[in-house]
């Protein structure tokens, strides 16, 4: 999203936010429309580009409410003290006969003109439907019908409302990857707006984090919707570093393949046996906390960069296994959040680089490597790699005493067999860390739940033929792929927590709230969780 920014506007650095004037000249929509204004045409088709870069033609500001097509409003209760706000922003008058149809219909969404002015209202009546899911998917529905438009829309914020969800909802349901397609697309132009009232209640620097923050999970879609033909170890890693180049407090090192087998993180060597990219472990330290009580946490992002399977290949159709770093472009992005939103915290990110892939040199099932932590781990089965390049890099945390290690993959099948495409799997070894996980996934719509890691899970990793086996012949495989990891953390009292997002990260088809592809789900509530820990 790229946003051209005005003098008189509230903004950030890639999205404008309106903020009403003291004094407002009276205008109406009637007047407006009747006015004869000298314009130039503008080609509004734009060349494709990535769906981040896309979005960065859109957003852009103005300075009068009234020169806008669509006029966007959401509310839970009160309709008529929104309508009259409506009125007062816009100098219009709604007949009495159409409120009171506004009033009777029940719709999740009620379009009506005026004019030729075109107002939808996002319709909360019901009390059930005041929620964090309802809020968050209808603006997704929205936002997702303003993608290819080329109008002019405003979104109109109102201060009783969930409006960091509103702002996400927007953002991530008008995503939509359309980089490598022939086709050129509409842009619209989009804006929210807010009154002096937000200022009182200091909601407007949080509808601008809350921009931020999508902006960049945005990213992440971005970079998962990559094929690796176009993506690979060494492009990735150039990525980054051209990304983050001009932040100072985010310091970026890079172990390359002659380090990793210097240091034993032969795990991680492993997997990378049968591809012809560089493995690497890559860290990205942000440092922004003088507070000598503010341990690190460590974020550990599975970055497998296309998943064959291995020599134990996959049976079925797995083109989306692209989507496999997605755990790794997620730690990527919560970092660079958390430094455009200069949080006072110390956060590592750890990003194991691999491909999972099929020559004569790779590894076969049966072999035992020795792990960057001493032990050594039978691999019965090359298509369960995630876990091996995570436990290297879990245990590398070491050298940074972290206060909580949370580690982030698309580690198994069977946690979207469990929860579909609704839920994040998380386990933990500390129950508190799990419930303040769902708490946060709940408020940001980013459902969690935990599965047990009773000590039976952890036992049946270990091996005859070594000390450790990277899978076991039971039917839990989402626990038993986080039990193998709890015997890599630095110390027993480690605070950790699993999060398995292979149900959430990756939409095979385009739904009601979201277009084909990548999520980035659990940036939100990582973020959330960060800055208020």
């Amino acid at each position: 999203m790229k946003f051209i920014t005005k003098k008189t506007l509230k903004q950030t650095k890639q999205f404008t936010i309106i903020k009403k004037k003291t004094k407002q000249s009276k205008r109406t929509l009637k007047t407006k429309t009747k006015t004869k204004t000298k314009t130039k045409t503008k080609n509004t088709k734009n060349k494709n580009s990535s769906g981040l870069q896309n979005m960065n033609q859109i957003f852009k500001s103005v300075k009068s409410l009234h020169n806008y097509d669509t006029y966007i409003v959401f509310f839970c209760s009160d309709l008529n003290n929104h309508i009259k706000r409506i009125e007062s922003l816009l100098d219009i008058k709604i007949p009495y006969n159409l409120k009171n149809e506004i009033n009777n219909r029940e719709e999740d969404f009620i379009d009506f003109y005026l004019g030729n002015k075109n107002f939808i209202f996002g319709n909360y009546k019901k009390k059930s439907s005041c929620k964090e899911k309802n809020c968050h998917e209808n603006a997704s529905i929205i936002g997702k019908r303003l993608n290819n438009t080329k109008k002019k829309y405003l979104i109109i914020l109102n201060d009783n409302q969930s409006l960091n969800l509103l702002v996400s909802g927007i953002i991530q349901g008008y995503y939509k990857f359309t980089k490598y397609n022939s086709t050129l697309i509409d842009t619209p132009s989009i804006d929210f707006y807010y009154d002096d009232h937000f200022e009182k209640l200091k909601n407007s620097n949080s509808i601008e984090n809350a921009i931020k923050i999508n902006i960049n999970q945005c990213e992440v879609r971005d970079l998962v919707n990559e094929p690796v033909n176009l993506l690979n170890s060494t492009t990735y890693l150039n990525y980054i570093k051209k990304s983050l180049s001009s932040y100072k407090n985010i310091k970026i090192n890079v172990l390359n393949q002659d380090q990793l087998k210097k240091m034993g993180m032969n795990l991680i060597l492993a997997v990378n046996k049968g591809s012809n990219n560089p493995s690497m472990l890559i860290t990205l330290e942000y440092i922004n906390s003088d507070n000598k009580e503010d341990k690190n946490i460590c974020l550990v992002g599975k970055g497998v960069m296309f998943d064959t399977g291995g020599i134990n290949i996959k049976y079925d159709e797995f083109y989306d296994m692209k989507s496999d770093m997605a755990g790794s472009a997620i730690v990527y992005s919560v970092i660079k959040t958390l430094a455009d939103l200069n949080i006072k915290k110390n956060v590592i990110g750890v990003l194991p680089i691999v491909e999972n892939d099929v020559d004569g040199k790779a590894t076969h099932p049966g072999d035992i490597i020795k792990s960057y932590s001493g032990k050594t781990v039978e691999i019965l089965d090359t298509d369960a790699e995630g876990r091996l390049i995570l436990a290297d890099a879990i245990y590398y945390c070491k050298k940074y005493n972290p206060k909580i290690i949370i580690d982030i993959a698309t580690l198994t099948g069977q946690v979207a067999e469990i929860f579909d495409n609704i839920a994040t799997g998380i386990m933990s070894n500390d129950p508190k860390i799990s419930e303040e996980f769902k708490k946060i996934g709940q408020i940001e719509n980013e459902k969690m739940w935990d599965l047990p890691m009773w000590d039976e899970y952890i036992e049946d990793t270990e091996s005859t033929m070594a000390d450790l086996k990277n899978i076991n012949r039971g039917d839990a495989s989402a626990i038993n792929g986080a039990a193998f990891l709890i015997n890599f953390l630095p110390t027993p009292k480690t605070k950790w927590i699993h999060l398995d997002i292979a149900g959430v990260s990756y939409n095979l088809e385009e739904t009601n709230t979201r277009f084909e592809g990548a999520t980035g789900e659990s940036v939100r509530t990582l973020i959330n969780y960060i800055t208020h820990h």
